[in-house]
Parts: structure tokens; C-alpha cells; sequence
């Protein structure tokens, strides 16, 4: 696990761990709600793009959906090749934490306390995919209406996952460099992939 290091950037970005001390920093329960909201959003966001896009730009849907499904692979190509579990499993705070007095966070906590298992967590395949759903909802659909919908629980993923103790700060800072480069190369893939197609 490459988390010692994760966490020795953070101090030294930050001079303190934004993971810890975020959560520390802002208790409130409605808070907490709204940042477990935020960070379930991303899979309602995923399929709703996704759905959407193709459900109203059909014959240019396939190359937004396969930028967004090749991004998920290189993301894991990566937690593969860089191990880093995250900061609610190497500051051991997964059931050592107050119960959230709202029913997203309980239901967060429960189904975190049930079924979260250490897993790849540099850098932040939720900000990088968040980010990656925007760019395919304002370039493949005429009307910019689903980015503007989406654009507040996008802007909340990148600080719930920190909130919440799945990422370090520097995860978020990952994601912001690896989702132009994530677009870039699905992209090509997805065009060369086209032309070999049609040449055979």
C-alpha cells in the first residue's frame, strides 16, 4: 500500500490531513447529508448521462460511452499498478465514527460498515468519472441542460469523497490531471477502433 506516501503529500501540500480534518471542520449533520448525497449522486449521474445521451443523440451516443467506460478501465489499470486504499482504511475510521443523525449518511454508514473493502483510491475515479460524465453531457448533446444539472453534485463529489474520508486530497488533484489525458486517449482508441471496423 502506497498510503504512507499519499498521506506525507497531504501533510506536506496542506500541512495538515484534509481527510481528517474536513470532516472535524464541518459536523453538522445536514452537512454530512448533504455530502453523502453528493457522493451517492455519482451513480444516478452515471447512468443518467449515459441513458440520456443515447437516448437523444443515438448515432454519436456510442463514442460518449465508450470514453466513459474506457476511463473506468485505465482508472483501474492504475489502482492496479499504484495500490492505495484510502484514508477511512489506513487512519482505521470505518466504524470508529458517531452514527450520521440523517438517513443518507446512516445509509451510507451501513452499506460502508457491510460492504466497502479496501480498493483503489488514487487518484479519485469518482472526481475523475464526475468530470468525465460533464465533458461527455456538454460535448454530445445539443442542449447543455443535463451539465447544468448535474454541474452542483459533480462540484460536491470532489469535496464528499475528501469529506468522507474515501480519498486524500491529492486523489482529487489526481483526478483533475488524469481527465484530459482519460478523454485524449479514449477518444483515439475509440476512433482507431472505428477504422479498423470499417476496413475489415
Amino acid at each position: 500500500s502506497l498510503d504512507p506516501y499519499m498521506s506525507k503529500i497531504d501533510q506536506y501540500i496542506w500541512g495538515f490531513q484534509p481527510s481528517l480534518e474536513f470532516s472535524k471542520s464541518m459536523p453538522q449533520g445536514w452537512f454530512n447529508d448533504v455530502m453523502n448525497i453528493a457522493y451517492i449522486s455519482y451513480y444516478l449521474i452515471t447512468a443518467a448521462v449515459c441513458i440520456t445521451i443515447y437516448v437523444n443523440e443515438t448515432k454519436i451516443s456510442y463514442k460518449a460511452i465508450f470514453i466513459v467506460c474506457f476511463s473506468f478501465y485505465l482508472y483501474y489499470i492504475i489502482f492496479d499498478l499504484l495500490p492505495v486504499v484510502g484514508p477511512q482504511f489506513y487512519f482505521n475510521t470505518l466504524g470508529h465514527e458517531p452514527v450520521p443523525p440523517y438517513p443518507v449518511g446512516q445509509f451510507m454508514q451501513y452499506l460502508l460498515l457491510n460492504y466497502e473493502e479496501p480498493t483503489g483510491a488514487f487518484p479519485s475515479s469518482h472526481v475523475g468519472l464526475a468530470l468525465i460524465l460533464s465533458y461527455v453531457s456538454i460535448k454530445y448533446q445539443k442542449k447543455p441542460t443535463l451539465f447544468f444539472i448535474g454541474l452542483p453534485f459533480v462540484i460536491g463529489i470532489c469535496f464528499a469523497t475528501v469529506y468522507l474520508k474515501a480519498h486524500y486530497a491529492i486523489d482529487v488533484l489526481g483526478a483533475l490531471i488524469t481527465v484530459p489525458i482519460f478523454i485524449i486517449i479514449s477518444g483515439y482508441v475509440y476512433d482507431r477502433l472505428l477504422l479498423l471496423n470499417t476496413a475489415f
